[in-house]
């Protein structure tokens, strides 16, 4: 099926079954609450970690978080929590 035929099948999913956008398109989902505390949901493994540098892969890119005593607090097959100072994300 061409790419753009199923966008907007999976935009018409969306509408239909009134399901979140990221569920439809595995789209990575990221909850930043204040600057302490970051989850990243549907992400796809850590690339490169270190305390003032978190690069997670997600969809077909990456997420780079910069900040000061980065910790991953949880990590799971489709969910992560990283708690620290967070100064800067990053998409590429």
């Amino acid at each position: 099926m061409p790419e753009r035929r199923r966008g907007r099948l999976g935009e018409r999913v969306v509408e239909v079954l009134e399901l979140p956008r990221e569920v439809v398109f595995h789209a990575p989902r990221l909850v930043l609450v204040g600057n302490l505390h970051l989850t990243v949901e549907n992400h796809r493994g850590v690339v490169e970690f270190g305390p003032g540098r978190l690069v997670v892969g997600v969809g077909d890119g990456q997420v780079a978080v910069e900040g000061d005593d980065l910790t991953i607090v949880r990590i799971g097959r489709e969910e992560m929590a990283v708690t620290g100072r967070i100064r800067c994300l990053r998409f590429s």
